[in-house]
């Protein structure tokens, strides 16, 4: 439970800074997002007093100080930004500039105790970025594709033809290497094929399962239901009852789960797994 005595700082990352608000102290400061300066964060962090380091998750830009504020023994979490969110519009907070976020963030570490990071797992961080890559690729490729049904220059069309093309290779590339990722990991590998055993569901959906939803097998259904988004909520009020929905939830993960190329037919497969 949170404590009111928690010195907790709030960070708001960003791809070239991080802005902090220590909350005991209404401190707040600015200093670069690389590794000697998350270096010298740390010490700063010890003898500060910092009992809880709270950031949100910013793509890969906040690896490097969750990576390195848990391995140097900081109480380290990353909200979800959805209920920071909802927590600043509770306070009345309407503004949003990376000072005001990083106090946000502070106040909702110190109040609410999102969950703290036991251990950083290298292996999970290295198939993330894989998973991110060939992400983006393929986010390329469909843009390419739109472009080349729109046009009639035979220049341009070769030109893009070309860009699909190697944007092919790179996603087998990188698809390749996503399998030899989970591979080298005997847990990731167990999930990895277990999770292939659900109708519908290929080796995209789980190897997007298993690096996005890393608590699989240490919660129980209900919880990792929850955590996704599958679960539906209430939306009672007095009389009335409304019709349970499901919402929010990882959004690369329910993506895999409800995209156009998988359909909402492998929900139920992977629930019994779940």
């Amino acid at each position: 439970m949170a404590q009111e005595q928690q010195k907790v700082l709030g960070v708001d990352v960003s791809k070239d800074k991080l802005d902090m608000y220590l909350n005991q102290t209404g401190e707040a400061w600015t200093v670069k997002n690389d590794r000697q300066s998350i270096r010298r964060l740390v010490k700063a962090c010890h003898k500060k007093g910092v009992t809880l380091l709270v950031m949100e998750p910013t793509g890969k830009y906040h690896w490097e100080l969750m990576t390195q504020m848990v391995q140097g023994g900081i109480r380290t979490a990353v909200a979800n930004p959805k209920k920071v969110r909802y927590f600043a519009k509770s306070l009345g907070i309407i503004a949003k500039t990376d000072k005001v976020d990083a106090k946000v963030i502070a106040e909702f570490g110190n109040k609410l105790g999102p969950r703290v990071i036991q251990q950083i797992d290298k292996k999970m961080l290295h198939l993330k970025e894989l998973v991110s890559r060939r992400r983006a690729c393929v986010k390329a490729m469909i843009a390419e594709k739109n472009r080349l049904s729109s046009t009639i220059n035979p220049v341009v069309k070769k030109s893009i033809t070309t860009i699909l093309s190697a944007l092919k290779k790179q996603i087998d590339l990188i698809q390749t290497a996503i399998i030899k990722a989970i591979a080298v990991d005997e847990q990731m590998d167990k999930t990895f094929k277990l999770l292939q055993t659900a109708k519908g569901v290929g080796e995209v959906t789980a190897a997007i399962l298993v690096s996005e939803l890393p608590e699989l097998g240490k919660l129980n259904r209900k919880e990792i239901a929850a955590l996704v988004g599958l679960a539906p909520f209430n939306k009672d009020s007095g009389t009335f009852r409304g019709h349970r929905m499901i919402s929010g939830g990882r959004f690369f993960v329910r993506q895999a789960l409800y995209g156009d190329s998988f359909g909402n037919k492998i929900q139920s497969s992977v629930e019994k797994i779940l």
